[in-house]
């Protein structure tokens, strides 16, 4: 039985959280080519697909979904200015703000924001067209944050394929592995990205993780708002500890 799994949903979220730090510690202190640089972007490739599969999972047991949706855009905009720092620095971004910059690309909080948004239209009584139409003119807002229509992509393969006993579990992660080449023409195009060239494989590690996902929450310090607190949070402390460092 998946049970007698070994990760529960607050281990998987602790796991999310020091990915996610090991890639920004890498993009705000390492060499681009460097093996280290590029072993913690590996690893940090795991955490945008852990989101979507956390958004479906939540969203398929979520007694208030427009509440939900409240909370994401909430954390959204407070996330907003760290994202803006840890970009472009602590110092240009107090003392030499520019809105155009700020806003030219949402974090990844607006990203999960859209994707939430999409399924409930698509889980809405409505004709089948009015949800497509709905649903493409939610794409082109989306590029404009991090990991644009991947997010969609990702969460609805998940939400399709979720069931809380996880029988669907084998197909789901096959689907899931066979979007990664589409996922990746979706985030960054045909272009080759920075780095040595491997970083993106570590989204092979979602599937591993949702795999030994034993489907309790676990763990109860900090709550629901555990990773919302979290994500602002990190980014600032990096964006200080980079403003006072010389590397």
């Amino acid at each position: 039985m998946y049970t007698n799994k070994p990760l529960t949903a607050y281990h998987i979220k602790w796991l999310a959280m020091i990915a996610m730090t090991l890639d920004h510690i890498a993009w705000a202190f390492l060499d681009y080519d460097s093996v280290w640089s590029e072993s913690f972007h590996f690893i940090g490739r795991l955490v945008a697909p852990l989101m979507c599969y956390f958004l479906a999972v939540g969203f398929y047991h979520s007694h208030d979904v427009d509440g939900y949706l409240k909370r994401l855009l909430l954390f959204a905009v407070i996330s907003q200015f760290a994202f803006y720092a840890f970009d472009i620095g602590l110092y240009l971004a107090v003392f030499d703000f520019r809105l155009q910059e700020f806003i030219a690309q949402g974090n990844v909080m607006f990203s999960l924001f859209l994707a939430l948004l999409a399924l409930k239209i698509y889980k809405m009584v409505l004709p089948i067209w009015a949800k497509v139409l709905a649903i493409l003119l939610i794409c082109p807002v989306i590029e404009y944050a991090d990991y644009g229509m991947a997010m969609l992509l990702w969460t609805f393969v998940f939400y399709y394929f979720y069931t809380p006993d996880k029988q669907r579990l084998t197909p789901m992660l096959i689907t899931y592995l066979l979007s990664m080449p589409v996922a990746y023409v979706l985030i960054y195009g045909f272009k080759q990205t920075v780095g040595l060239g491997f970083m993106h494989f570590g989204m092979i590690l979602t599937a591993l993780v949702i795999y030994l996902d034993n489907g309790k929450k676990g763990g109860a310090w900090g709550g629901r708002y555990l990773f919302y607190v979290f994500y602002p949070v990190h980014l600032l402390v990096l964006a200080l500890i980079k403003e006072f460092t010389i590397v």
